[in-house]
């Protein structure tokens, strides 16, 4: 039983769902065979409590029909036919969820049946729904082209004889869907080439960048923004298209484009991520300011909750300009806005940070013993702040186990980048050559530390190399 499509799609499925999904199946018009809406409520209580076991095949078969013997072909007919209709119960909760092309349709239907009064009052409801600028869905555009598409269409049908200007607008606005969402595919490519193992064909020649460049298209907001993530991403060393990137960020936050911008401030918060991997600390504020700036607006909230990766990430940048207090503020209030199952784990960890932080190690290993290392970050991250406090406890035996034992994993884990791999596996290198060292003849361990790309907690390696140097 447990292994049917079936229950895994009812797994799936919240208390609202479930009731929706009772009468979905009581309609006649969705389904008029008896045995799937029997079958549903025979099986709903079992999904209701998560400790009640479920039903035997044999004991779902008698309940469904007490008179026949068992037959497991029957049964899983039966099971079948529920699947299919759960399956398309969602996909039409979906598609009712999508009012724009519920109304494109319409506009369609209205035509065909030269439904004109019905059509022109879609097309005013539909027209109050149009922006100048996209909304939250990356498919405005195609949605425009789409409206003025049906427009052009009814047009022809009716043999009107005056001028109509829909088949333009229908290019205009098909060209500007194209250059948004191959921008932004481009732009997602060059991203996740920093943090994957991965070569993607980007496919932006400088000819068709020139040509966008020289047309109006730029100057829709949303396609200028992520023309300039392009050059950002494609460009990291030319440091004036990230201020031009945030200059526009800080434009369009507040102008109801709320879901839209939140990408583009990942694509600017992974930028400050490299350039602080590659030693350049200005970088630091700016992503703390990004990371506050998305909080506040709701960006970076799914839900109302935030995630804990943004959670994790801000404790460490602030802990990194030693702000221990804004840190500390920004548990407290924000631990109980992550998602319950990341909750524990996020706070374990990130508390230790802090306490490591403020000189408080023993309470600091105590956290880290209690997060579940499910998460490579958290993984990535604990063992540098393991290696960390037993250098400062002279636990020389346990950093020297940690320090192989990493360095195995990085070595053997093939879904880390190489570029974040190198991150980690040069801080091994490092450290480990630190420690062999010998007091007083550091400025060659120094130098290194100073220039290795990339690299971790290079401040702490300098501090500790600088400071065996004087000794």
């Amino acid at each position: 039983m447990n292994s049917t499509k079936l229950l895994q799609i009812l797994k799936t499925l919240d208390p609202g769902e479930w009731e929706k999904l009772y009468f979905f199946l009581q309609s006649p018009y969705f389904t008029q065979e008896k045995v799937s809406p029997r079958l549903f409520t025979l099986l709903h209580p079992y999904f209701a409590d998560s400790a009640a076991g479920l039903p035997k095949a044999e004991t779902l078969f008698q309940a469904l029909w007490p008179d026949q013997p068992f037959d497991r072909k029957q049964l899983n007919y039966a099971l079948s036919r529920l699947n299919k209709l759960t399956e398309r119960f969602l996909v039409f909760q979906q598609l009712e969820q999508q009012t724009d092309r519920q109304q494109l349709t319409a506009l369609e239907v209205f035509s065909e049946r030269h439904l004109e009064k019905h059509l022109a009052a879609t097309q005013r409801s539909f027209n109050e729904r149009l922006l100048p600028a996209p909304d939250e869905k990356d498919d405005f555009y195609l949605v425009r082209s789409d409206y003025a598409d049906l427009l052009d269409q009814h047009y022809v049908r009716t043999k009107a004889r005056k001028q109509d200007n829909n088949i333009q607008l229908a290019t205009d606005d098909l060209d500007r869907f194209y250059y948004f969402r191959r921008l932004r595919y481009a732009c997602s490519m060059l991203d996740r080439q920093n943090i994957l193992e991965a070569n993607y064909r980007i496919g932006l020649s400088q000819a068709w960048l020139d040509h966008l460049e020289g047309s109006t298209l730029v100057e829709e907001p949303m396609i200028g923004l992520y023309l300039t993530i392009f050059r950002a991403l494609q460009e990291e060393e030319q440091e004036q298209h990230f201020r031009e990137l945030k200059s526009r960020l800080l434009q369009l936050v507040g102008k109801g484009l709320a879901e839209s911008l939140a990408e583009p401030l990942l694509f600017a918060i992974n930028y400050c991520a490299r350039k602080i991997r590659a030693g350049q600390e200005a970088y630091v504020k700016e992503a703390i300011d990004l990371y506050h700036r998305g909080i506040d607006s709701g960006l970076l909230l799914q839900d109302g909750q935030v995630s804990p990766w943004t959670y994790t990430n801000l404790v460490k940048l602030t802990l990194r300009l030693q702000q221990y207090a804004e840190a500390r503020e920004f548990i407290s209030k924000y631990t109980d806005l992550l998602p319950e199952s990341f909750r524990e784990n996020a706070h374990n960890y990130n508390y230790a940070e802090l306490l490591y932080c403020t000189n408080e190690k023993e309470k600091a290993q105590e956290y880290l013993n209690r997060v579940a290392f499910s998460d490579l970050g958290y993984y990535l991250g604990a063992r540098v702040l393991l290696a960390k406090i037993y250098y400062e406890t002279d636990a020389e035996e346990a950093l020297l186990s940690l320090l192989a034992s990493f360095t195995i994993f990085l070595q053997r884990n093939k879904q880390i980048s190489r570029n974040l791999k190198k991150t980690y596996l040069n801080f091994c290198q490092l450290l480990s050559r630190l420690l062999r060292t010998e007091p007083g003849k550091t400025g060659k361990i120094i130098d290194l530390i100073t220039h290795t790309q990339p690299l971790t907690d290079r401040s702490w390696l300098l501090a500790l190399a600088q400071e065996k140097s004087r000794t």
